[in-house]
């Protein structure tokens, strides 16, 4: 069990430990001393991972290749954290779906199936979001064949939207 988070350096991001902290039930297993690996389950190291929590921003802004404008949609791109992820997306929509089922009793728990989806800002309850639906809408950004003798900008759209459900919260 994590004791203690310093939050300033030189110990910045070190996780502690004390030794003696004394678990829940069932395993009532003790902080480690060295390695974590009787805890995890792990033959010789653990294999047990910390990552970081990061944020990023995503946005749609110009390309590499343009300028993104209502008139030069071609040149609009995914930003995150203001570095060109794809070119020629002119939409990126996060909305997230939560569960508005109340809980009635501790023995009636929602039942973890998306009621309504919001944007971040209308989220009610964070804790009822049970998925993600994500949406982009990217255009064509190479010049195609058109009608007559030439190439043109059809500014041919597809839209791509994906659910995805957030590990153990819905169905």
């Amino acid at each position: 069990m994590i004791t203690n988070v310093p939050p300033v350096a030189p110990a910045l991001g070190v996780i502690q430990h004390q030794v003696g902290i004394i678990g829940p039930p069932p395993n009532n297993q003790s902080n480690a001393t060295t390695d974590l690996e009787w805890i995890f389950g792990a033959e010789s190291k653990s294999q047990a991972t910390l990552l970081p929590v990061r944020g990023n921003t995503y946005t749609i802004g110009d390309s590499s290749q343009g300028v993104c404008t209502a008139a030069t949609p071609g040149f609009c791109a995914l930003l995150e954290n203001g570095v060109e992820l794809v070119e020629g997306v002119q939409n990126f929509q996060i909305l997230y779906g939560e569960d508005t089922l109340p809980v009635v009793t501790p023995t009636t728990p929602a039942d973890t199936s998306v009621d309504v989806y919001r944007t971040a800002n209308n989220v009610v309850n964070w804790d009822n979001v049970v998925s993600v639906r994500v949406t982009l809408t990217v255009n064509e950004v190479e010049r195609v064949q058109g009608s007559g003798n030439g190439l043109t900008n059809a500014n041919t759209l597809r839209t791509y939207t994906n659910t995805i459900r957030i590990r153990s919260r819905g169905v």
